[in-house]
Order: C-alpha cells, then sequence, then structure tokens
C-alpha cells in the first residue's frame, strides 16, 4: 500500500479528510514533521525521541505483522535524521493480539500491553535524558 496511487486509495476508501493522502509516508509529510520536530525540540535543548507502536494485528504465536516494512522505513529514516527510536513491537509479538486490545472493538493498548512495553520505553527515555 505505501505504492498505492492516489486515485486507486480513494476509491477503495482509504483515504479521506482523516486520512489524507498527501499526509501519507509515500509524501514524506511524516519525515518532514519529525525533522521540523527535532528542530524546534533541538532549539529549546528539549530531547525528541521517537517510539513507534505497532498497529496490534498480526501479533502472536505463528501470525505475520503486515507492517514491519512500515516499521523499518520509520526506523532508517529516524537514523538518517539523527532522531532516536524505539520499536516496541519485540515486546508484543509474541502475545496474541486478542490479549492486547482494550476491547475487540476497541484495538488500542490495553494495560497488558502497556505493562509489557513500559520497561522498554523508560529504559529508552532514561537514555537519551541527562540527569
Amino acid at each position: 500500500m505505501l505504492d498505492l496511487p492516489e486515485k486507486e486509495g480513494l476509491a477503495l476508501g482509504l483515504y479521506n479528510p482523516d486520512r489524507p493522502f498527501e499526509a501519507m509516508w509515500s509524501q514524506e509529510v511524516p519525515q518532514e514533521s519529525m525533522r521540523a520536530a527535532k528542530a524546534w525540540c533541538d532549539k529549546r535543548k528539549i530531547p525528541f525521541m521517537v517510539v513507534i507502536w505497532p498497529f496490534l494485528q498480526g501479533l502472536g504465536p505463528g501470525k505475520y505483522y503486515p507492517f514491519q516494512k512500515l516499521h523499518d522505513l520509520v526506523a532508517a529514516d529516524c537514523e538518517a535524521a539523527g532522531i532516536p527510536l524505539l520499536d516496541v513491537l519485540p515486546a508484543l509479538k509474541d502475545t496474541p493480539q486478542e490479549d492486547l486490545w482494550v476491547t475487540p472493538a476497541d484495538p488500542h493498548p490495553n494495560p497488558l500491553a502497556q505493562r509489557l512495553t513500559l520497561p522498554m520505553i523508560v529504559e529508552f527515555v532514561r537514555s537519551h535524558i541527562d540527569w
């Protein structure tokens, strides 16, 4: 889908006012936004870090996580821009996705997902903050 032309994405209902084509990774808006945020933080001597959360789909034993390519693209772009990045996918990938959801109708991270990722997030932030 990273190469899906705008016309086809619109026809499939993938792009709309809340998810405009112009804001997609392929249009480089997210990359430019992260660099702008880093520059803003750098001017103010504020550490800027990115934590990437997986979509809670395709997780668990024997499952295929379909968004790995996007994680890899974000990681490569952050590295090129000098932006520290933590991907919490490794902490979640072996847990059945349903166990990580708030509810089946709300597949956002629940307390279990938070508990599984919090130690690595704390360590990541501590390693990039001067105390």
